[in-house]
């Protein structure tokens, strides 16, 4: 059995989005507009791939994803109608408030802590609305 891109590897591919932008936070650490513009972008894509998964659920209704082999557990992914309908919320409110997040933080000397919580955070809440068992959404709470 190989491993490749599914379907439902696009569950996987948004939750891990903000955690992967964290990263690039560092390499915009000196242009303040570099950093927002990236963010803005990144926060975008999330809420693109929130829709897509709408969209690829449509069918079903519900979609999911194991990943085995994390913490002797695993963690389990999953996105029924309700999920997916506060997803498109969090990520679309996210989406707006990082264009607003541009005017408030600007001058601060400390936009890096921000952003990187900012981002951390939205993966952290993606995380809890895409688990799919008790011990996922334990994860992703603490």
């Amino acid at each position: 059995m190989g491993v490749g891109f599914t379907i439902e590897s696009i569950l996987l591919l948004t939750l891990l989005t903000p955690f992967i932008a964290t990263i690039f936070i560092y390499f915009f650490k000196d242009d303040e507009d570099k950093r927002i513009d990236f963010l803005i972008g990144a926060t975008f894509i999330v809420f693109l791939q929130t829709l897509f998964i709408i969209y690829l659920k449509s069918d079903t209704g519900f979609l999911s994803y194991n990943l085995v082999n994390i913490m002797d557990r695993g963690l389990y992914l999953a996105v029924t109608r309700m999920d997916s309908i506060f997803a498109i919320l969090i990520t679309g409110i996210w989406f707006l408030s990082t264009v607003y997040a541009k005017k408030y933080m600007a001058g601060d000397k400390f936009q890096n802590r921000f952003y990187f919580g900012w981002l951390i955070t939205l993966g952290g809440t993606l995380g809890t609305i895409f688990s799919g068992d008790l011990f996922t959404l334990f994860v992703f709470l603490k």
